[in-house]
């Protein structure tokens, strides 16, 4: 682990969270989406799949769909190396999005974020997104934009 990396680490644990630092680990780029019908969740995971199809065909990226609540539904892409490959996805992703992939999904309805194998399984077990979104502004804050 680089030093940065360490005081990251460090960080995160003081701030009590039950979320885990670990930017080494397999990642996904979720997709919150906020009190979306559900035909809009399906086709958002349609319309990511055809792009990744398109931009990504030489990685072996998997889709999910997945509800944390009766208002958030999380399509969530897998199978980053770890979190800066996501990250970086993410980047392109979110530029990509208002034009190319879902123009006709609302802007104020969708959020990308980032997160480990094992945070994801956490997350859809506690269901607690505010607790999720607090422990990524400490790990990334240049998610906080």
């Amino acid at each position: 682990m680089r030093a940065d990396s360490a005081a990251v680490a460090a960080k995160v644990k003081s701030s009590n969270s039950t979320f885990t630092f670990t930017p080494d680990k397999p990642h996904a780029v979720i997709i919150v989406l906020d009190k979306v019908d559900p035909v809009y969740v399906t086709e958002t995971r349609n319309a990511f799949n055809r792009w990744n199809l398109e931009n990504f065909y030489g990685q072996s990226l998997t889709i999910d769909n997945s509800a944390l609540s009766d208002s958030l539904k999380l399509v969530v892409i897998n199978s980053f190396q770890n979190s800066a490959a996501a990250l970086d996805y993410l980047q392109k992703a979110k530029a990509a999005a208002p034009r190319e992939v879902v123009p006709w999904l609302p802007a104020g309805k969708y959020t990308f974020l980032i997160i480990s194998a094992p945070n994801l399984q956490l997350l859809l077990s506690n269901k607690d997104m505010p607790g999720y979104r607090k422990f990524l502004t400490t790990a990334y804050p240049q998610l906080t934009n």
